[in-house]
């Protein structure tokens, strides 16, 4: 299921492995926690910033999805497999790099010359055009790298991590995880998640965000009451 955040954003704060120890490898938990994180965060925001925009999703590559305009995409591929035989084509991560195979490749050791070195592993881009079946690399229908705003997805992985230690042990959240939500307490941290979110509300922080286009229904004055000649903005 494609969410906001993906598991190697995560990397920055824990190891991949620290997460599968933590959430006992149910990715479920992980997921639902980010859904969380995501509208907690969004509750702050969506008075003044587009939040269908800041909040797409991030889809992993596929030579079989349709990618539409504005698209995020992460692209990944299994590890080089010493006993597999691969065909033309077919794609691999080595060395934190994607290869494609140029030939057919019996099993055994990773031979350079027989592969074509196409991108990193595990890495970002956003389609510019319709596409299917052309490669992340193909600049005619992806940019590289990743648009989402990196405060709010710092944000929201750390609200992640908080719901998730929240949910499995609520009186032994680690001292770091409630510092990084809500200062832990502290009232002169402006650091935390909380605080900063809080400004942006109020107005006091004005970060990179996509606003709400005005239309006419979000900027119409309706009036209440038969006799009040009083008049609200929505």
């Amino acid at each position: 299921m494609n969410k906001f955040l993906v598991k190697y954003d995560f990397e920055t704060l824990i190891d991949e492995a620290n997460i599968d120890e933590l959430t006992d490898n149910n990715d479920r938990l992980l997921l639902n926690a980010i859904d969380a994180a995501v509208e907690e965060t969004a509750s702050y925001i969506r008075h003044r910033y587009d939040e269908t925009q800041v909040f797409k999703v991030v889809q992993p590559y596929s030579d079989t999805t349709a990618f539409v305009e504005d698209d995020r995409i992460y692209w990944e591929e299994t590890l080089f497999s010493t006993a597999t035989t691969y065909t033309a084509g077919q794609r691999v991560s080595y060395n934190e790099n994607i290869y494609s195979s140029i030939g057919t490749s019996t099993p055994g050791s990773f031979v350079p010359a027989e592969w074509t070195l196409l991108a990193e592993n595990k890495t970002f881009y956003t389609c510019i055009d319709d596409s299917t079946g052309n490669l992340p690399t193909d600049t005619d229908y992806f940019s590289s790298g990743d648009n989402r705003n990196p405060k709010i997805k710092q944000i929201a992985m750390d609200i992640t991590l908080y719901n998730i230690h929240s949910k499995i042990s609520p009186r032994h959240v680690p001292e770091v995880r409630r510092i990084r939500y809500d200062g832990g307490g502290n009232k002169n941290d402006s650091e935390n998640a909380i605080t900063y979110l809080v400004k942006v509300q109020k107005g006091i922080i004005t970060p990179n965000l996509p606003v709400i286009v005005p239309t006419e229904q979000n900027t119409e004055r309706i009036s209440y009451g038969n006799t009040s000649n009083s008049k609200y903005n929505y």
